[in-house]
């Protein structure tokens, strides 16, 4: 946790004569939230709080609050657009000063990078790192979801590629997206990301944030809502760079064209309680889920309940890992070569047209993996590191299961759950003509209603069930039947022993 006092006081000019003075600000232990101490003056005193600015609905209440208490000077929505970037710009200051009292930042000299390996090393030394990163997120309160975490944590590694992968994480409200997200964040260092919970269509454009090798954070996919917000993410992420041609007012009124060009490569990590979003981003991105199951809210109840028994686990020391993503950004080796990878297209059906972008991305995580494990890896002629099969064998735990449902339209195990589910319903009542509502299929299932609607809106749109009830109304409740026959289980990556199987490229 870092808290500084700023002297002099960041100062933002607001509407029509309002100052708002940042006099201070704090992180949390994470790293992710900024607190910061803003007073707001016309010719006197007129507001001033302790302010969550990395909280989207802490921003928007101190917006009213000063609007109510600055008399006119400036409306909710004026103070509003000043808030989301301060919360950067006050991130950045507190980076800046996380210095020695009157020392000024500077470059990372080969003392601090050593210093950076030093501290890194019990873990570029560890086979079983992605364990440990696990068992530390653990001790940060997360209670399962180990391949969504443990993805995301690889895709993080990959922001220093030259093809970063990006994340979108679906789930149920208050099902842990966000929760998820943030405590594998934690593991990173600030400078590895830039976290904005909402942005306006053209902010990342105009922005004074270096995008290059960082991740984009957004807690909410609808933060990047309408076309040209859609338009500016699709660039960085296919493009690796944001060039984009755009009209303002000159200052003498009259309109002039500009040039926007913001460089990559970039990476995306939001969170969603939709089923899709932009379609065009949801096929640059990996999907990811959380878990809805009964049997983990039950695992989460016992962890909370755990802090007031004085049996809560000890805050974890991030400072090796931040300072291995520190260490891998100003020294480590990020070329990577995989030897068996023409052997790994050639065993992975193409059933869907989505796996051309998909195989990238799991030959981008492996180079992650093997960027991750580099003093443990052998080495190419040229220095580049060669990764190894073991590095397959890790990431493929954590995507086949996400290989198989890309390849049958995204059809997850709990899905094909419903569907059996709704079968077995209309087989014992004889409803195949009448069809079953959802609260019969939600208590088959465990699940509360929306869960279930949730588990049962992909088979519906792909026809594996059907609805009766056609007259539209949210007081006609839709009645289910099975549709078409559920398709066959499908193993999309090979083992790693099939891949060791075949000839692998000289390096």
């Amino acid at each position: 946790m870092k808290s500084r006092a700023f002297d002099p006081p960041l100062k933002v000019v607001v509407g029509d004569g309002l100052t708002l003075y940042v006099k201070g600000a704090t992180t949390d232990r994470t790293g992710l939230g900024v607190a910061a101490s803003i007073e707001v003056w016309n010719d006197k005193l007129c507001f001033q709080d302790l302010v969550h600015l990395s909280n989207d609905l802490a921003r928007r209440r101190c917006a009213r609050a000063v609007e109510e208490a600055g008399s006119g000077y400036a409306t909710a929505k004026q103070v509003l657009d000043v808030l989301l970037p301060l919360a950067n710009q006050v991130e950045q200051k507190l980076r800046a000063e996380d210095v020695a009292p009157g020392e000024a930042p500077t470059e990372r000299t080969p003392e601090t990078v050593d210093s950076l390996h030093q501290q890194a090393q019990p873990l570029l030394a560890d086979p079983q790192l992605l364990d440990r990163a696990y068992a530390t997120l653990g001790a940060l309160g997360l209670v399962g979801e180990r391949r969504t975490a443990l993805t995301t944590f690889l895709a993080a590694v990959s922001r220093l590629l030259e093809r970063p992968v990006s994340v979108i994480i679906k789930g149920p409200s208050s099902g842990g997206k966000s929760f998820t997200l943030e405590r594998v964040l934690a593991l990173l260092p600030p400078s590895a990301f830039v976290n904005y919970t909402s942005v306006s269509p053209k902010y990342l454009a105009y922005s004074t944030d270096d995008l290059r090798h960082r991740i984009v954070v957004l807690f909410e996919a609808s933060g990047v809502a309408g076309d040209m917000g859609a338009y500016i993410m699709r660039s960085l992420l296919s493009e690796g760079r944001l060039h984009i041609g755009t009209v303002e007012k000159a200052e003498d009124g009259s309109i002039a064209s500009r040039e926007v060009v913001k460089e990559g490569p970039t990476a995306l990590f939001t969170t969603t309680t939709r089923h899709s979003i932009d379609a065009e981003l949801e096929t640059r991105a990996l999907p990811l889920s959380v878990d809805d199951d009964p049997k983990h809210s039950a695992a989460i109840l016992q962890r909370a309940a755990a802090a007031f028994t004085g049996n809560e686990d000890a805050a974890p020391d991030l400072a090796p890992w931040h300072a291995l993503q520190d260490w891998l950004d100003a020294a480590g080796e990020r070329r990577v070569r995989i030897p068996y990878a023409p052997t790994l297209a050639a065993l992975v059906p193409c059933r869907s047209v989505r796996i051309r972008r998909d195989i990238g991305k799991l030959l981008t995580l492996i180079c992650a993996c093997a960027v991750l494990h580099q003093e443990q890896r052998d080495r190419a002629g040229d220095g580049a590191i060669v990764a190894s099969l073991d590095d397959y064998a890790i990431v493929r735990d954590l995507m086949a299961e996400f290989f198989a449902v890309a390849q049958s339209d995204g059809l997850t195990q709990p899905q094909r759950q419903a569907v059996e589910a709704v079968t077995t319903l209309c087989d014992e009542a004889g409803a195949h003509e009448t069809g079953v509502p959802l609260a019969r299929v939600a208590e088959r299932l465990g699940l509360d209603k929306s869960a279930a609607s949730r588990r049962l809106s992909n088979p519906l749109k792909l026809g594996f069930l059907k609805n009766l009830e056609t007259r539209k109304g949210g007081h006609h409740q839709a009645m289910y039947v099975p549709g078409e026959p559920l398709p066959a289980l499908v193993t999309v990556l090979p083992l790693k022993e099939a891949v060791a199987g075949l000839r692998e490229v000289d390096l």
